[in-house]
């Protein structure tokens, strides 16, 4: 049932809200342990981070150090290491560092890692660590710093400052293309 940190009546749903300041609008089983934290709607979703925000979906949980942003899909995750990071929907997607962004997609994986703040901005089973990027495309790894893979498949970036743009290449040296 509703009580003074929800707006969602109890024949709408059920809802576990123990933050303060934090608000649960619609859905199922939804909970937030999180302060000044709010999920809209979707069910099993969970917001133990403070300031956090999931917006909708099924079972993602926003549980990084504080400002974590989930809009929808299902079964996304920013985990405890993450803090100030952004996924903005798909599904099976997980972050573990902070300031870091998944745009959408499934099962794309952004490690912690130090200073953060990978992007992974669609496809499947990508990779990426601290200051590299994956625009889109499928199993790519970019793993050494302002590195970045533009698209294609099975592309592993292992050099600082280099950047693929194809499929099952690898970098060799530091600063290529």
């Amino acid at each position: 049932g509703s009580n003074s940190t929800n707006i969602i009546p109890e024949k709408f749903g059920t809802f576990d809200n123990t933050g303060t300041n934090s608000t649960i609008a619609s859905g199922d089983n939804n909970k937030i342990t999180g302060n000044c934290s709010f999920i809209g709607s979707g069910t099993l979703n969970t917001a133990s981070s403070p300031c956090s925000f999931i917006g909708g979906g099924v079972g993602n949980i926003a549980n990084g150090q504080c400002n974590d942003f989930i809009g929808s899909g299902n079964n996304n995750t920013i985990d405890f290491l993450g803090a100030s990071s952004v996924i903005a929907g798909g599904s099976n997607n997980t972050i573990c560092t902070d300031y870091a962004a998944i745009v959408g997609g499934y099962r794309n994986f952004i490690p912690s890692a130090k200073g953060g703040s990978g992007f992974i901005g669609a496809g499947h089973h990508n990779v990426t660590n601290a200051n590299s990027s994956v625009v889109g495309g499928m199993f790519n790894t970019a793993s050494a710093g302002c590195s970045a893979i533009l698209g294609g498949s099975g592309s592993i970036v292992q050099h600082s400052h280099s950047f693929i743009v194809g499929s099952n290449l690898t970098s060799s040296f530091v600063c290529t293309t």
